[in-house]
This record gives structure tokens, sequence and C-alpha cells, in this order.
């Protein structure tokens, strides 16, 4: 399931938002959290939405958050 307002207008859920936010500070403080998924199938989607000639795309992942594998994509 992809979550992110960019890509299916949902919000991305609180408890996975925050696991991803401790990342935020290693890569770059300009940075936001634009998306997250539990697949790398639905990843590559993402990068690829993500992507349009003017964003700097910055992709995490998978990170373990409960027992799953999530991934997550930044841009500034």
């Amino acid at each position: 399931m992809i979550y992110g307002l960019n890509f299916n207008n949902s919000h991305i859920p609180a408890h996975i938002e925050r696991q991803f936010a401790k990342r935020r500070k290693v890569i770059d403080e300009r940075v936001r959290l634009v998306g997250v998924c539990n697949t790398a199938e639905e990843c590559n989607v993402m990068i690829l939405t993500a992507t349009n000639g003017r964003r700097q795309v910055t992709f995490v992942g998978p990170r373990k958050i409960a027992g799953e594998a999530w991934y997550g994509v930044y841009c500034s």
C-alpha cells in the first residue's frame, strides 16, 4: 500500500512517519517525506512519480517497522 498525499491522497500513518523522521536529520534538513510503501515494486512507482525534473529524490529503505519492510521517498 502506498501512502502519501502526492501519490494517492492519503496521509502517511503517524507511527510510520515517526520512524522515517529519525532518518531525515541524517539525509538533510531540507528534505521532506512525501511517501511510504511496503513493497519494492510500489517504491519504484513512487520514485518514478516523484521524479519530475525539478525535485531531488532520495530513496530510503527497507526499514523494519512492526515486523514489515517499509520504503520511503524524500523530496527537496
